[in-house]
């Protein structure tokens, strides 16, 4: 059962008795009051300054501000830098050969990719589980590379694609 409440309701906003030109008119209608002119040279008086920094607030504060999860060591740091720089230099390898690659191959090497850089990003968070983040990284820059090198899923006889075949056709 769909709840349609909300839809009802919102084509009834303006009294206008509901229905599809309702709904359609009342998401485009102008809620408040508007002076619709244009002036040119509006465009260069500057904005006059606030009076007040209203980012402040007046006694303390409602929660305590967060900062990071914990400042990241030279280990990991030194981890980070060797880790992207062959990561990136993968993606750029992976851009520019992209286009010799088999479709299958290509697109096992963007999700291996993606992974890799969240892999990347979970260790620069430095939250929990940083060290596991870390091991998959380790794993998947070399998967990846083999991908790239190997073309494991392509239309090459020695491929694993052709091997599957093989293998159903003895079944």
């Amino acid at each position: 059962q769909l709840n349609v409440n909300h839809f009802k309701r919102m084509a009834d906003i303006g009294g206008g008795g509901g229905g599809l030109n309702s709904i359609v008119s009342n998401s485009f209608k102008r809620r408040v009051p508007a002076d619709w002119t244009f002036n040119l040279s509006w465009l260069f008086t500057p904005i006059p300054p606030i009076k007040k920094d209203l980012r402040l607030v007046d006694g303390p504060r409602s929660r305590k501000r967060w900062d990071g999860q914990v400042s990241m060591p030279l280990f990991w740091q030194l981890f980070m830098v060797i880790m992207f720089l062959p990561t990136m230099v993968v993606s750029v390898i992976l851009l520019l050969q992209g286009n010799h690659l088999e479709t299958m191959d290509a697109t096992l090497c963007i999700v291996l990719i993606c992974t890799l850089f969240s892999c990347l990003t979970r260790v620069a968070d430095m939250r929990p589980g940083t060290s596991v983040a870390a091991m998959c990284t380790i794993f998947l820059l070399p998967t990846l590379c083999f991908v790239m090198l190997t073309h494991p899923l392509g239309s090459h006889p020695t491929n694993l694609t052709t091997a599957l075949a093989a293998l159903r056709g003895q079944w």
